[in-house]
């Protein structure tokens, strides 16, 4: 086995249910406070989120937003021999 596929190896995937939990865990709100703790504003910003479901979001946004981590997605499957190539080279150096 390679060193790259030994890192990889004992880490577990998460279920969909707790990465679902997770994301809509996450504060939209922020305490601006004195040192003394008083509370001066609550302030919202884009964190805030409404589930949706899948088929509520175009296929355009959806390629649109793979489109920007990873241009290639559809064709490689998810495995890109030249990226783990250029990370293991990187963490050799």
């Amino acid at each position: 086995m390679s060193y790259a596929a030994s890192l990889f190896s004992d880490v577990s995937v998460p279920k969909q249910e707790e990465l679902v939990s997770q994301v809509n865990k996450i504060s939209g709100i922020s305490k601006l406070t004195y040192a003394n703790g008083e509370l001066i504003s609550e302030i919202d910003n884009d964190l805030l989120r409404i589930p949706v479901a899948s088929d509520a979001i175009s296929d355009n946004v959806k390629n649109a937003i793979i489109a920007t981590e990873d241009e290639n997605f559809e064709t490689h499957n998810g495995v890109v021999p030249k990226g783990g190539s250029a990370g293991n080279l990187g963490f050799c150096s």
